[in-house]
């Protein structure tokens, strides 16, 4: 516009004129027919700029362009369904504005039949991004009592301890993360085998921990230093050397290194999330560590756990601990495992799965501090082992689901306790079925029912397992599940939100 008092200024019906060709050319990229010569995007007036026509420098509209794509792609303005400039700062923001926008061009093309008019079309919204999922399922202790051993004993001297696990790989398959608790060692003949109360086992049992498509095994466990320094550097360096893709927890081999910490943790990572996973225990059973070679859960090293779940919560977007800890044969959580659970609620951690007590205990969502839900299985109990008494028999797969929403927004989602049932037959039948599968014909021949003169039947273990979890067992279909909601609730089940103390401690 020409300053007041220069040579031509033009009246006001002019510069109204002018207005409406520069927002023609705003909107359609063309300059109106009507409009005339053009100089420094004035239109044409009857005055001396008209009288000495000059044309528009090539680079002119194009700068126009590229300054209406950068404004448009941070905000500074949105064009929408009747083609007018929406400002994010106006009528509730760019959305706001295009919505209404959308609203009256759609009102008019649905009754005009045609787009004549309705100016360009808006720009559909991005897909949202799908959730992404990973499912963690986990089994509980296994001990390799002496009977358990010889029961994969070959003629030619090897093992072979396929049969264990045969009748869950199915059940396995699916899930993302297969963790394992191996209870006791498996370094080999070398190191001579033995049973309670010093465990180690053949390091076939590894093999066989494999085939059945276990990838993450814990380590970390009151047995962790039966055989020693030297036990642990068999089995690490079996794992490291034939099976790279498996990860253990808990426990570092000194003799190979000297520098990483057993509280390390592991982060696995699928389509863009990361879950952080760590396994301390409670104990080593007297044995000393002066290597610092196994991660502990005792009080004088509350900081290196402290330290750890912070460094996983930095690295991961959820994180679970694998605790080694409790009473054994205790059907309910310790005080002391109360007081750790309080700690990993106070740190932020998203998911609990416990082992050690060898028998199973309930399955709560718990409170933390943030009001966010812990979800936390106390115990998982035995997979596999040689112990007599009913109890000690069953056993739990832990089944969870951990999920980044659309928005981003990271949790934990679905959840099941999946019984099963240790199997003391003779050679390859000693082995561990899903209680949906198990018989009570199978019961029956089971050696538990010569050591204990009882029997450990279907009806016996669903009642068992109802005793233990609650209510939201469900014995028809043998199983418990439910949902962690955004409250720290449960849907789809009962168990506790908090109901054992913790969610008023932390």
């Amino acid at each position: 516009m020409p300053r007041s008092g220069r040579p031509g200024h033009a009246s006001p019906g002019e510069r109204h004129a002018d207005a409406r060709s520069a927002r023609a050319r705003e909107n359609d990229g063309r300059p109106s027919a009507a409009a005339g010569p053009v100089r420094g995007g004035r239109g044409a007036r009857g005055d001396h700029f008209s009288r000495r026509p000059r044309r528009t420098p090539a680079w002119v509209p194009v700068l126009c362009v590229v300054a209406l794509l950068v404004a448009v792609a941070t905000g500074a303005f949105a064009l929408v369904e009747d083609g007018t400039v929406a400002l994010p700062w106006a009528s509730g923001g760019v959305d706001a504005a295009a919505g209404a926008g959308a609203a009256a061009g759609a009102g008019s093309a649905a009754g005009a039949g045609s787009t004549a008019g309705a100016g360009p079309a808006a720009t559909p919204d991005a897909p949202q991004a799908e959730p992404t999922k990973v499912r963690l399922v986990m089994a509980g202790d296994i001990l390799k009592h002496m009977l358990l051993v010889q029961s994969g004993a070959k003629a030619d001297g090897t093992y072979d301890f396929d049969h264990v696990y045969a009748h869950v790989t199915d059940e396995l398959a699916g899930f993302d993360l297969r963790v394992v608790n191996q209870e006791t060692p498996a370094a080999g003949t070398s190191l001579g085998l033995s049973g309670y109360p010093s465990f180690n086992g053949p390091l076939e049992f590894n093999d066989a921990t494999a085939k059945a498509g276990f990838n993450v095994v814990l380590k970390a466990t009151n047995h962790a230093m039966d055989a020693g320094y030297d036990g642990i550097h068999s089995e690490l360096a079996y794992w490291r050397e034939k099976y790279p893709a498996v990860r253990t927890l808990g426990v570092v081999d000194r003799e190979t290194d000297d520098s990483t910490s057993p509280y390390e943790p592991y982060v696995y990572e699928k389509d863009g999330l990361k879950v952080g996973l760590l396994n301390f225990t409670y104990d080593l059973n007297g044995y000393p560590d002066p290597k610092d070679a196994v991660a502990l859960l005792d009080w004088g090293h509350e900081n290196e756990v402290r330290a750890a779940i912070r460094k996983a919560k930095q690295e991961a977007d959820l994180v679970v601990v694998f605790p080694h800890w409790g009473t054994e044969y205790q059907l309910t959580p310790s005080d002391e495992q109360e007081s750790w659970a309080k700690v990993f609620a106070e740190e932020g951690v998203d998911l609990v799965v416990g082992d050690h007590p060898h028998v199973i205990e309930p399955v709560e969502v718990l409170t933390r501090p943030d009001g966010k839900g812990m979800l936390c299985y106390w115990s998982v109990g035995n997979f596999v082992s040689n112990q007599n008494d009913n109890q000690n028999l069953v056993g739990g797969l832990a089944e969870v689901t951990l999920e980044r929403d659309a928005d981003g927004t990271c949790h934990v989602g679905d959840y099941a306790f999946v019984p099963v049932v240790c199997h003391k037959g003779s050679g390859a039948d000693f082995t561990t079925y899903l209680l949906r599968d198990y018989t009570d014909e199978l019961a029956a021949t089971n050696a538990s029912v010569y050591a204990n003169n009882s029997s450990c039947t279907v009806e016996w273990v669903d009642g068992f397992c109802a005793q233990v979890l609650g209510s939201a067992y469900d014995p028809g279909a043998h199983e418990l599940r439910g949902t962690v909601t955004g409250d720290g609730g449960t849907a789809g089940g009962d168990a506790a939100s908090g109901d054992g103390g913790l969610a008023d401690a932390a």
